[in-house]
């Protein structure tokens, strides 16, 4: 006969599962910037070169008139908006000496605090489940309005921050085009919202546009970053464990950590495992007082 859980119980465990977890966040600061800083944080220092020009809705320059003879994409009135929006919070928010390199979570969310308000881009961005808010990096934004060049998104980027910062001219690396100084002058004198709506027509389906994000996770997690996630699963898997109520099942209590863990890095659960493995492994702990093998779809909602 198939076991039920009663409502009471569930909501017991849950507010249990909760209580245990906020306690590990709250006393795990210095690792958990470490856990998120994981992939997301290495999209902001990753740059890539663009050649082509830009355009208004109506009239193609010859560049990129050439530019779609060869099938490459040139950008539109939403997709400006958007970036617009991305270096608006940059510009206002954000360090100028940090924003080449790594910041911590906070610094990303004020930064993307414009572009997160842009009408349909929530399923794209990133949460901090410590407070709700979101932050996008520059795959899913390129993703969410639809550019098949991340150098697109990161170097247009650049120019609207180097306009808002009174380099009309651009940099010797950084020449600011025509067609983006126009977007500019317009967006400038709109406000916020009116600009979040503009944006909003460039928003793609989460589930069908997922190139850059795709790729962003093919490109694998190095060993030091596999070592992070496995330590930061082990002292989560410690607290559950010294926890009366859960009774010392490690089968329950890995499933959990799994569950919680992938709520932050949004990783696979074999992907989890294999990290968490590989920390017990590499601190020749792997028995079965802290690994279960009898890994499979549960009540925890966790596959």
């Amino acid at each position: 006969m198939q076991r039920i859980k009663l409502f009471e119980s569930f909501s017991t465990e849950e507010h249990e599962i909760q209580k245990v977890y906020e306690n590990w966040f709250n006393k795990n600061q210095s690792l958990i910037s470490r856990l998120y800083a994981i992939n997301e944080a290495d999209e902001y220092g990753n740059e890539e070169e663009e050649t082509l020009d830009w355009l208004d809705d109506e009239t193609l320059s010859s560049g990129e008139m050439a530019a779609l003879e060869r099938d490459l994409q040139v950008i539109s009135k939403s997709q400006l908006a958007a970036l617009y929006l991305k270096a608006l919070g940059q510009h206002e928010f954000g360090d100028p000496e940090r924003l080449r390199g790594r910041r911590r979570r906070e610094e990303l969310i004020r930064e993307d605090v414009y572009v997160t308000g842009i009408p349909g881009i929530e399923n794209f961005c990133s949460e901090d489940y410590s407070t709700g808010r979101l932050f996008i990096g520059p795959s899913a934004l390129s993703d969410a309005i639809g550019l098949e060049s991340l150098g697109t998104t990161t170097r247009t980027v650049n120019k609207f921050r180097l306009l808002m910062d009174g380099e009309v001219g651009g940099r010797y690396d950084e020449v600011v085009y025509k067609k983006i100084i126009d977007a500019f002058n317009y967006l400038s004198n709109r406000s916020v919202e009116v600009i979040q709506n503009i944006a909003a027509e460039s928003i793609q389906d989460a589930d069908e546009f997922t190139m850059h994000r795709s790729r962003l996770k093919e490109t694998g997690i190095s060993k030091a970053d596999s070592l992070v996630i496995g330590k930061s699963m082990y002292t989560m898997f410690k607290d559950f464990f010294n926890t009366p109520f859960f009774k010392k099942d490690v089968c329950k209590i890995q499933n959990i950590v799994v569950r919680k863990i992938g709520e932050t890095k949004r990783l696979p659960a074999d992907q989890l495992l294999t990290c968490y493995k590989n920390y017990l492994i590499d601190q020749k702990m792997l028995d079965r007082f802290h690994w279960c093998d009898l890994y499979k779809k549960s009540d925890y909602g966790v596959y």
